[in-house]
Parts: C-alpha cells; sequence; structure tokens
C-alpha cells in the first residue's frame, strides 16, 4: 500500500507538471504582456490535465509549431490609436508617392470631415507637414473633433510645429552668436517672423516674437536695402501697436512698388490703428480703384469698401 501511494502520488505530481509544462509553452508562443497570455496557458494546461496522454501529444504538436503571430510581433506592442496613427502616415506616404497628395488646405479640411477615422488621421499628419498658417488653424480647429484620436494627434502636431521653431530659433541664436553679420541677424529674425505669423501662441509671446523679429529685421536693413524685408518690418511694427513706424516704413516699400498689395493693405491697416480715417478712406479708394496684380481676398474687399465709404468702426 505505502508504494502504490507513492506511486500515485509520483503520477499525480507529474501529471500535474506536465500539464504546468504545456500550459507554458502554450504561453510562450505570445508575445510578452499579450493579452491573451492567460488564456492561452489555460488552454494548455486543461488540455493535458483532463486528456492526459492525448494532451500531452496535441500540446507538444502544437508548441512545436510556428505561431503565426511570430511576425507580428511589432504590431501587438501597438494601442489602437497609435496603430491607426502608422495606418494613416503609411496611406499617406504611398499618395505622396504616387503624387495623389494634393497641397491643398480645402481637400484636407473635408478630409478631416470625413467619417472614415483613418481619412482624418492622415490630414492631420498632412497639416503637420504643412506646417503653414492655414494649417495650424485648421489642426486648433481639429481639437474639438469627435475622434479622441484625431484630437489627441492634433495636440500632438501642435506641439511638433511649436517646437520645430524652438529648435530654429536655438540654431540661428547660435550662429548668430558666432557670426553676428547682418546675414545672421536676418536669418533669425526670419525665423522668429515666420514663427510669429502663424499666430498659434498667446498674445504676450506673440508680441515677444514680433519684438525678435523687428530687431533682427532693423539690423539687417541697417546694412542693406531690401524692399521685401521692409515690408516684413513694417507688418511687425503694426502687430506691435507703434503705427507711426509702420507707416513710414509702409510708404517707403510703396515709393518703390506702388502696387504692392501687402503693402497698400498694411497702409490701411496702420492708419485704421492711428485713426487716421481721412487718410484711411483715400487709401482704400485707392486700393479699389487701382490694377493690382491680383485682386484682395472677398473678405479684405468687403472692409475695404467699408472704410472707403467711411465707416471705420469696420474691424482691421
Amino acid at each position: 500500500p505505502k508504494m502504490g501511494l507513492a506511486h500515485l502520488l509520483a503520477l499525480t505530481g507529474l501529471h500535474l507538471f506536465s500539464s504546468v509544462l504545456v500550459g507554458e509553452g502554450f504561453k510562450l508562443r505570445l508575445p510578452a504582456n499579450h493579452p491573451g497570455a492567460l488564456g492561452a496557458w489555460r488552454t494548455g494546461f486543461y488540455l493535458v490535465f483532463f486528456l492526459p496522454v492525448f494532451g500531452v501529444l496535441l500540446g507538444a504538436l502544437l508548441i512545436a509549431r510556428p505561431p503565426k503571430v511570430a511576425l507580428q510581433i511589432e504590431d501587438d506592442f501597438l494601442s489602437p490609436m497609435e496603430y491607426r496613427k502608422q495606418q494613416a502616415e503609411a496611406q499617406l506616404a504611398e499618395e505622396a508617392a504616387k503624387g495623389h497628395v494634393s497641397a491643398d488646405v480645402e481637400t484636407v479640411a473635408d478630409a478631416l470631415k470625413d467619417e472614415d477615422k483613418a481619412k482624418r488621421l492622415g490630414a492631420v499628419e498632412a497639416l503637420r507637414e504643412m506646417g503653414n498658417k492655414q494649417a495650424v488653424e485648421l489642426l486648433s480647429q481639429s481639437l474639438n473633433n469627435t475622434v479622441f484620436e484625431v484630437r489627441f494627434h492634433a495636440v500632438e502636431a501642435l506641439a511638433g510645429i511649436n517646437q520645430k521653431f524652438s529648435k530654429r530659433i536655438g540654431a540661428a541664436s547660435q550662429v548668430l552668436e558666432r557670426e553676428p553679420t547682418p546675414e545672421n541677424h536676418l536669418t533669425l529674425a526670419e525665423v522668429y517672423y515666420e514663427y510669429a505669423t502663424l499666430e498659434m501662441e498667446e498674445e504676450s509671446i506673440q508680441q515677444h516674437l514680433y519684438r525678435k523679429a523687428s530687431a533682427g529685421f532693423r539690423e539687417y536693413l541697417a546694412a542693406h536695402g531690401d524692399v521685401a524685408i521692409l515690408l516684413k518690418a513694417a507688418f511687425c511694427l503694426d502687430r506691435l501697436g507703434e503705427q507711426q513706424q509702420a507707416l513710414t516704413a509702409y510708404r517707403q516699400v510703396l515709393g518703390a512698388n506702388p502696387t504692392n498689395l501687402e503693402a497698400n493693405l498694411g497702409l490701411a491697416r496702420a492708419q485704421f490703428g492711428s485713426g487716421q480715417y481721412q487718410q484711411l478712406r483715400e487709401t482704400c479708394r485707392q486700393i479699389l480703384d487701382m490694377p493690382l496684380p491680383r485682386p484682395p481676398e472677398r473678405e479684405v474687399a468687403e472692409v475695404l469698401t467699408m472704410w472707403a465709404e467711411g465707416r471705420p468702426q469696420a474691424t482691421a
């Protein structure tokens, strides 16, 4: 009887050991931290526990068979949100390779409203690549999108644009410290200006960016006469509330190029800001009658018409 009991205990221990071993084998077929790992372990354990001989043979065959998920380990580590983002990026890259990606902002804006989540994410990635003012405006609107992934990646895209400019400012500042030339002042000022005109920061930071850009443009203009840079400097002064200096700069630009639309609009805006309504009416009439290379946008033309008719309450 003692030998029989010892034999029974040995068989029971071997049976349990085989069950656990096959369960571990099933579990190891899956990647680490896989959500189905516990279920796989239980399947292997119960298979051998209730079907000792057949279970061991079947378990050994299944363990020896290469798992299908072995080639998908990388995907198993991705969250559904990250997976969809990568799918959208891959689709965008594929369309770009075929030449099907359009830089038209209206097309991207329509994609943000599409029922297909992948298309919405693809639109966010396209806006991240554009990185211009219209893209920033659409990304800001996407913060209220009904799809969580779109809102999340819109935040990431805006943060990425912010980080990109921070790096560019840092790199240009280092170059300027080593070589304080007018050209390097211009390079740094251009980055500040481009960042400021995106209008993605709060007002105090915007003022700081325009002030930095204005200072750099002034350094460059002290050594070089450049109408295009003078126009940007005038815009900075206008945004900083220094209307009188902005008016002088805009008039200098118009002296060299009377049909420059941006300079004419800037002059009107500065006159509005400084309360020079009589001059403002004359300027707006001239703009509306002027044979410009390209006409102003419809909303701008409406404001110019209001000002020309003597209604200065129209917003700039």
